[in-house]
């Protein structure tokens, strides 16, 4: 009976195998969520017998949306059945997100037209997995359940829910359809890397490599004698042919994921969208025999109609068929992107059916009522919905194209200076809702209107946003991304307004006069608008977001083209996805002025207009050089209002060191911490250096007591110095740089963790070479005490740089000011690791330049925007080579006085006697650190201000010469106690300086860099200083280390003086009528930074030839009265 039974079933595969089958598959892939009809632009001058009014402009046709979609699919399977042919309806995924009818209604609506339609089965995309696994099951549900007569299965072969995923039981790997007689089997295939790295699938659930799922399922199904394999597949046109299509045994390839429009002569001609290939796109699998690659466009505009026919054996002998494009009759005239569209009459109507008919693609086909019927439910809700408030703008944000274009309705002044907020908060979104992007840019055409103050809609978002863009990512380049927006610039100036570019993690400068490659300067990148601004780098590569529109070469964006290869769409509108953020942050801010994008620029008429703000200022105008420069420097311009309350913005250094610490002043802001001193951050900051500085020193009390228990010599405890030396040679260059690019914090966590596992190691040491290897692992991340500085300099006006760098040894000193027991040993050896490495700061002497104040339009206030010393150049100069040198030689001293000065003390006053020894020097440098406390608050500013700066260096030198002469001469502990505090008084006046005097001669955007040569110029010092000195005090005179120290100061010193400083320039201090003296300022040094060469800047913010009036006032300072104010009609002024 068994082999009965066998034996029938064989024949019965026997007579399957032996029947042809002639099988059409229509298809549908990427429809997004769009259910509504889409329109699409066809020349007019392709189409015979037009009016002259409808030839005038492109035809707008009408295709798809669900309704017709399914009377499409209707008459199309009709048409085969006619003919004899078997039919199978097939979704290639991405069916769900994109547009407000998923936003609304999670999938409900599409499971809905979908089960109308009642696909033979559907594969997954990379966007179901979008919002979760669960988000997914539920629309899996309402897919399979909300119409009784049609349950489409899911397959996808290579997902894998977790065991928890709600997906489990819901999702087959394959599914056997019976067509014709016989079974066809079909796999689903998602992409793996996309839906991992941009979807959401929940914790657990993954993909598992494409090509292998999809071949053991295949050979599973071969191994069931089925021969007819067809693979729905969600990886992208390419992919398909390169990796599905030559599998062994595949069939058919229904593809989706890139969207790809395949056709013919006939397609090419319409010409309404790039032709990606053949339909049917013919290839050979791993068998050598033929495969049928198609795929179907996107949102629903087109219906896949394949044409397959199989041998006897279940071969492909002929693969045919096209694309299907079914349109409405009504039909229009004008550019689909315009708002003057308007429907043609009759006779041109005529002739644009007959024109479309006659191409065999095109079906004319009415709607489907009952599908219709359903979906206008949606709508209705939709259009409620949209009405309903997402996000809520307490002030109004206005639009425009360009800066002071008037595109909007605010008043022109609201936006010649940067632009509109409101692109400028698109952009901003755009960034938010793309994970994987760096930065976003969005032309300001794709804007149309304000963001009013009060609720914010749905409706409100596509209103604003209304055509049919989604998001796309490209890989660019720096390089490119400046050509960029030279392209858009220049295009909006000859063309386009609409092309002006707004960014998000970008800023720069903008000058109209300019030509094009010199339009757009000082580019700035802030990848994801965190960490610190940085100059953009034209050889490293960005991920940008941007819109379908102009990444697609439109706009004059045609730069975005030669990217292409890495373009990757979304499929979120555009409107959809600034609706998504608006909910998410529920409150809608214009962004900082900081952020802008737009930071300086100058109009057609050569008017300064905006000046941004970079860092803020105050209303002090500074006169310029008068050195021509090329204008190549750019513009590099910025301003904020300043504050109108003097205690905001008055220099820091005029309240005292309490003001200093709470005062939120407006100035250059900090990298990474928010542009505002706060003093936690700035007793945070002082804080790290502590940690570090106790860590470094706490070995350095105890050498005797370590080399006592290790059995160690002088020159093998040098060896401690050397280790961290070595190390910090090697990696606080990294670090410096590292805190460049990615700002201060990150940098000094990574420091602090090394700190705390050197500490660590320290304490539980076992062995002398474990506490070496301890001192290496400090040494490395031992580079806080420079981007702390770094960070003061960051935060800090010129006049207050050096103050504050004296601050920070200052309260290192007096938190251990009383010290008990080992504390006392680890706050004096944290003295000469402080001074060693004080005060890197990193900011120059600043500039203030003026400009108009365009908010006002009855009453003009000038303003000004402070910018640090920037030379402008990317490598260090030749003079920095001097202070290195002079570093190098105070740190020889410093580091041979940190390895003998415990031993000194120990054989010159205290023979044997280690513990009296040890709690004298604890007790030296404690009262040392009083002293430089009380120098660093009481003394260093007095003398600045009273002597200069050159003569403080000068007076400092003979300080600590004297000191270290002193020491070797001291005839007792008190001598040498009272030495030692002249020795440290006078580093204190010559090392703040100093390290300012770095940042002024080196361009800010190296700044990190050369602290980190600075630093390690003084760790060479410390290599090789312990080890000689060390040796020198077993075989010479003990004496020698002091003698040498007050030589190496006295040839440091002259080196200091010998940098070249930058020249000042007589300042100008603005007096507005309309200002009260509360609100002005007092100026600084101008910058040297080149900006200020730009010679229509120089000639306007010079006061030539405008209405500004120059009267002396002292020797270096000039009241310029402010002649004209602003009229209502917004007339520029310089």
């Amino acid at each position: 009976m068994l082999a009965a039974k066998f034996l029938g079933f064989a024949l019965l595969v026997r007579v399957t195998r032996a029947t042809p089958l002639s099988l059409t598959i229509l298809h549908t892939n990427d429809h997004h969520s769009h259910l509504e009809a889409n329109r699409v632009e066809i020349e007019a001058s392709k189409i015979a017998g037009l009016s002259a009014q409808a030839s005038s402009n492109a035809i707008n046709v009408e295709l798809g949306g669900y309704p017709r979609i399914v009377s499409g699919y209707a008459k199309l399977k009709n048409d085969a059945e006619t003919a004899g042919r078997s039919v199978l309806k097939l979704h290639a995924g991405d069916a769900i997100t994109g547009t407000a009818y998923y936003s609304m209604f999670k999938g409900e609506a599409d499971a809905k037209m979908m089960s109308l339609l009642c696909f033979d089965a559907f594969t997954l995309g990379n966007h179901e997995f979008d919002d979760g696994d669960q988000a997914l099951a539920n629309f899996i549900d309402k897919l399979q359940s909300v119409n009784a007569s049609c349950a489409t299965p899911v397959v996808a072969a290579n997902v894998v829910p977790a065991a928890t995923s709600p997906l489990v039981g819901k999702l087959s790997k394959s599914v056997v359809l019976a067509v014709g007689g016989q079974q066809v089997g079909i796999v689903g295939i998602d992409v793996r890397n996309k839906t991992l790295l941009s979807s959401s699938p929940s914790a657990g659930t993954t993909l598992t490599d494409e090509r292998t799922a999809a071949q053991a399922e295949i050979d599973m199904l071969l191994g069931q004698s089925i021969d007819k394999i067809v693979l729905v597949t969600h990886m992208g046109y390419d992919s398909d042919m390169s990796l599905m299509a030559t599998l062994r045994g595949v069939d058919v390839v229904i593809g989706g994921d890139s969207h790809s429009l395949l056709g013919d002569n006939t397609t090419r001609e319409v010409d309404f969208s790039p032709i990606h290939g053949e339909y049917a796109t013919v290839m050979s699998n791993a068998d050598g025999k033929l495969v049928c690659v198609v795929q179907a466009w996107e949102y629903n505009k087109a219906i896949g109609e394949l044409e397959v026919d199989f041998d006897s054996s279940g071969d492909v002998l002929r693969c045919g068929g096209q694309p299907r494009f079914p349109y409405a009759s009504q039909i229009q005239s004008g550019r689909r992107r315009s708002s003057q569209a308007f429907v043609i009459n009759s006779s041109d109507t005529a002739s644009v059916m007959s024109y479309l008919d006659a191409t065999g693609q095109f079906m004319l086909v009415e709607e489907d009522a009952h599908t219709a019927a359903e979906l206008s439910s949606y709508q209705t809700q939709v259009e409620a919905l949209k009405q309903e408030t997402i996000a809520y703008a307490p002030n109004k944000i206005c639009f425009d194209r360009w800066p002071g274009q008037g595109a909007g309705s605010c008043p022109i002044a609201e936006t010649q200076e940067q632009g509109g907020g409101a692109c400028q908060l698109v952009a901003q979104a755009f960034l938010e809702v793309t994970k994987a992007a760096d930065v976003a840019i969005q032309n300001g055409g794709g804007c149309r209107t304000d963001i009013a103050a009060g609720n914010f809609s749905h409706n409100d978002a596509y209103t604003m946003l209304p055509f049919s863009n989604t998001l796309v990512t490209l890989e660019l380049t720096g390089g490119q991304i400046k050509a960029v927006l030279e392209d858009a610039a220049d295009f909006g100036i000859t063309d386009s307004s609409g092309a002006f570019p707004y960014a998000a993690g970008l800023r720069y400068d903008v000058n109209r006069n300019e030509t094009k490659g010199s339009r757009i300067t000082f580019i700035e990148v802030r990848p994801r608008l965190s960490g610190a601004w940085m100059p953009i780098d034209s050889s490293a590569t960005y991920v940008v977001v941007t819109n379908s529109y102009i990444a697609g070469g439109r706009d004059g964006y045609t730069t975005f083209t030669d990217a292409s290869g890495s373009l990757r769409n979304t499929y979120i509108e555009y409107a959809e996805g600034f609706a998504r953020y608006c909910k998410a942050v529920g409150t809608l801010v214009e962004p900082s002025r900081e952020d802008f994008s737009t930071q300086g620029y100058i109009d057609a008429a050569g008017q300064v207009q905006g000046l941004g703000a970079r860092s803020t200022t105050t209303t002090t105008v500074t006169e310029l050089p008068d050195q021509q420069t090329s204008s190549s420097w750019g513009m590099g311009i910025g301003a904020l209002p300043s504050s109108p309350m003097c205690s905001e913005s008055r220099r820091v250094s005029d309240f005292g060191l309490g003001g200093r610490l709470v005062s939120k002043r407006q100035g250059p802001e900090p990298h990474d911490l928010g542009g505002e001193v706060s003093a936690g951050a700035i007793w945070t900051v002082y804080l790290v250096v502590l940690m570090d500085m106790v860590n470094f020193g706490i070995v350095f009390p105890l050498l005797p007591a370590i080399a006592e228990h290790f059995g160690a010599d002088a020159t093998a405890v040098g060896s401690l110095a050397t280790a961290f030396s070595v190390a910090q040679v090697a990696f606080t260059p990294l670090l410096g740089r590292a805190s460049d690019r990615y700002g201060r914090r990150p940098v000094l966590l990574i420091a602090v963790f090394g700190t705390m596992v050197s500490t660590a190691m320290t304490g539980f040491a076992w062995s002398f070479p474990m506490i070496v290897a301890a001192r290496a692992i400090n040494g490395a991340s031992g580079g806080t005490v420079g981007i702390a500085n770094a960070y003061i300099a960051d935060a800090t006006t010129s006049e207050e740089k050096s103050i504050y760098i004296s601050y920070l040894i200052g309260v290192i000193f007096l938190t251990e000011a009383k010290p008990r027991g080992n504390q006392a040993r680890e706050a004096a050896a944290s003295l000469t690791a402080a001074e060693g490495g004080t005060a890197r700061d990193e900011e120059g002497a600043g500039t203030q330049v003026a400009a108009e104040d365009s908010r006002g339009a009855a009453a003009s206030r000038l303003q000004a925007r402070q910018s640090s010393v920037d030379t402008g150049l990317d490598y260090i100069p030749w003079s920095a080579g001097l202070l290195f040198g002079a570093g190098f030689l105070f740190m020889l001293g410093f580091a041979s006085f940190e390895s003998v000065t415990g031993y000194y003390l120990m054989d010159m006053y205290f023979p044997g006697d280690q513990v009296a020894s040890g709690q004298f020097y604890g007790a030296l440098f404690t009262v040392a650190g009083v002293t430089m406390f009380l120098v660093a608050v009481f003394v260093y500013k007095p003398m600045l201000k009273c002597f200069g700066e050159n003569l403080t260096i000068v007076i400092g030198g003979v300080f600590r010469t004297l000191g270290f002469v002193g020491m070797a001469l001291a005839p007792t502990p008190f001598w040498f106690a009272v030495s030692a505090v002249f020795q440290v008084s006078g580093g204190n006046l010559i090392s703040p300086t100093t390290s300012s005097l770095l940042t002024t001669i080196c361009s800010k955007n190296i700044y990190g860099r050369a602290l980190g040569y600075q630093q390690a110029f003084q760790a060479i010092a410390r290599i090789f200083a312990p080890m000689i000195f060390g040796y020198l005090y077993d075989h010479f005179d003990k004496r020698i280390t002091f003698w040498i120290n007050a030589g190496t100061n006295v040839l440091a010193v002259p080196m200091i003086l010998c940098v070249p400083r930058p020249r000042e320039e007589p300042t100008f201090e603005v007096v507005d009528a309309n200002v009260s003296c509360m609100e002005r300022q007092t100026s600084v040094p101008p910058s040297l930074d080149g900006r200020e060469h730009h010679p229509t800047l120089r000639r306007q913010l010079s006061g030539k030839g405008s209405g500004l009036e120059s009267t002396a006032r002292g020797t270096n300072m000039q009241t310029v009265q402010e002649a004209d104010s602003r009229t209502a009609s917004h007339e520029p002024q310089t």
